[in-house]
């Protein structure tokens, strides 16, 4: 009997602290866009979220992360942005936690 009850009290804490870790993650917002400019002097980025044209302000932080395409964190990230990037900001209160680089900006071509 003193099993059974120990194994409920393992799988009740077990839910309670994989809700903690789901809310935790859902409270930051998502931001999926271009970017249409960078200012890596003030840390700030300008992207234009898909699908509402809106541009929204983003401040990064010296602990935002930084993930490229292949999934590979990047160190000095916010040099690495460059405007018509397409990405994705998880931010709380327009504050940036990790910013992903979707896509890279297309390259223009030379004029012949």
């Amino acid at each position: 009997m003193p099993q059974t009850r120990r194994s409920m009290m393992t799988a009740v804490i077990a839910a309670f602290a994989s809700l903690a870790l789901t809310l935790g993650t859902a409270l930051a917002a998502e931001l999926l866009g271009t970017i249409k400019s960078v200012d890596a002097d003030a840390k700030k980025i300008v992207v234009t979220e898909k699908g509402t044209d809106k541009d929204v302000d983003v401040t990064v932080k010296d602990d935002t992360e930084y993930v490229n395409p292949k999934g590979k964190t990047v160190k000095d990230g916010i040099a690495k942005l460059k405007k018509g990037m397409e990405v994705k900001v998880e931010h709380e209160k327009g504050t940036a936690s990790k910013v992903t680089i979707e896509k890279y900006a297309a390259k223009k071509k030379a004029a012949e």
